[in-house]
């Protein structure tokens, strides 16, 4: 056999090793491929942030257990790569997944995205991996924030409703003639109180129109209750003044 022959023998030979290569490499990752897309289909609202995340795990650890002469292939590459995009978007999955996340921060991440497609009340992890979290960090940042700040207001002003729904007034049977209340300074204490976290609340960046309704009517709850608790004082007073 001649040089020439020989060269283009070993080209030859190093072409249909790296064929065969490829077609090994992506031989290999096809299963994880397919995992991948029943991933993307599962319902958001049924996905558990901490599964999501062992599942990619799960698929990395797969991937290091392959054999050694597939991984400098982009079929091995390029997967890996995109599992480590999708790990890195877990702290936007986790936190779209709380409590603080409803319709209308979602309709705001939906259009400052520009993510016409989605249909809220049917996406999927798909959809949103599919809207880079990552690379739009900014947009997801600003919504979630938001989202988280509104909440801890809400909190507040639902603190205050369950309180004033619930407690009820001391009393006692005054020399067996009279119901008098009393307590009365801890009464106006609390009162004083949710009255300056409702009023604390209108400086915070999250004290939009939504919060505001539910918080002014509150306002207005409990200053009425402030003059009816001081008119039940008054009333009090003469009460047992006339007993006496």
């Amino acid at each position: 056999m001649c040089i020439r022959d020989r060269i283009h023998s070993s080209v030859l030979d190093s072409v249909l090793s790296d064929i065969k290569g490829q077609r090994q490499a992506y031989s290999s990752v096809k299963d994880l491929y397919d995992e991948l897309e029943k991933l993307k289909e599962t319902p958001f609202t049924e996905m558990q942030p901490r599964n999501l995340q062992q599942a990619l795990y799960g698929l990395q650890e797969k991937m290091s257990n392959f054999n050694p002469a597939v991984r400098h292939f982009s079929a091995y590459t390029t997967l890996d790569t995109y599992i480590k995009e999708l790990l890195a978007n877990h702290r936007f999955i986790q936190d779209l997944r709380s409590d603080a996340i409803l319709d209308r921060h979602w309709i705001s991440l939906k259009n400052q995205l520009k993510m016409s497609s989605w249909v809220i009340s049917s996406l999927t992890i798909g959809d949103i991996w599919n809207s880079k979290p990552v690379a739009n960090s900014k947009i997801y940042h600003s919504v979630i924030d938001t989202a988280q700040g509104q909440h801890r207001l809400q909190v507040q002003i639902d603190q205050i409703s369950d309180f004033w729904a619930t407690h009820p007034l001391e009393t006692t049977f005054f020399q067996n003639k009279v119901t008098l209340i009393k307590g009365w300074d801890s009464l106006f204490e609390k009162l004083e109180e949710d009255m300056n976290s409702l009023a604390a609340m209108k400086l915070s960046p999250f004290y939009g129109d939504t919060i505001a309704a539910t918080a002014n009517d509150w306002d207005d709850k409990l200053n009425r209750a402030h003059q009816i608790l001081d008119s039940l004082v008054d009333v009090q007073r003469l009460s047992l003044i006339h007993i006496s």
